[in-house]
């Protein structure tokens, strides 16, 4: 893939995260304990593990962005670890949540959806900030697994894939 396509589509999928979460951070703080038998979170900790996994992601990249070098290599491949993640973390995926990565009991407040959009916020600026960086050979440890590595170009993409299966589980709370 292009450079700029890949900047572009986790641009894109940012801002879709954005967009949806921002209606959930007007809802009443009763909304955030409604849970449906056929899932065990409610709507407050689907943010919240989101808040906890992001929060690791965040000073993960931060850390290896200061350190990646430059590049005028315009393509961007996805390691085979990487791969595996983003599929398993996003919608569709089932991958089963690492221990200390789980919610809290609550209660939540729509508190806890803003964080999770300005974070956002945080990853499209530190996207834009690594432009002209060597996101492919820049690698991180997983902020679940320090013997876990993928690239930084992995860890944008896995974000974007996670925020889309919890905002799909938590559009699917809402509806029901």
């Amino acid at each position: 893939m292009i450079r700029a396509e890949f900047d572009e589509e986790i641009r894109r999928g940012l801002e879709d995260l954005i967009g949806r979460t921002e209606p959930i951070e007007r809802l009443e703080p009763a909304q955030f304990a409604r849970k449906v038998s056929s899932h065990p979170w409610s709507l407050g900790q689907q943010f919240d593990h989101l808040n906890i996994a992001d929060r690791g992601m965040m000073v993960k990249l931060k850390e290896a962005l200061a350190n990646a070098p430059n590049t005028n290599d315009n393509t961007v491949d996805h390691t085979l670890l990487g791969k595996m993640i983003i599929r398993g973390a996003g919608p569709g995926g089932n991958v089963p949540v690492p221990k200390g990565f789980g919610p809290g009991p609550g209660p939540f407040t729509a508190e806890v959806a803003r964080e999770y959009s300005a974070r956002l916020r945080e990853f499209r600026q530190l996207l834009q900030d690594a432009a002209y960086k060597d996101i492919c050979g820049t690698k991180i440890k997983s902020p679940m697994s320090s013997i876990v590595k993928y690239s930084v170009a992995d860890a944008f993409a896995i974000i974007v894939a996670h925020g889309q299966r919890h905002l799909e589980q938590s559009e699917f709370l809402l509806r029901n």
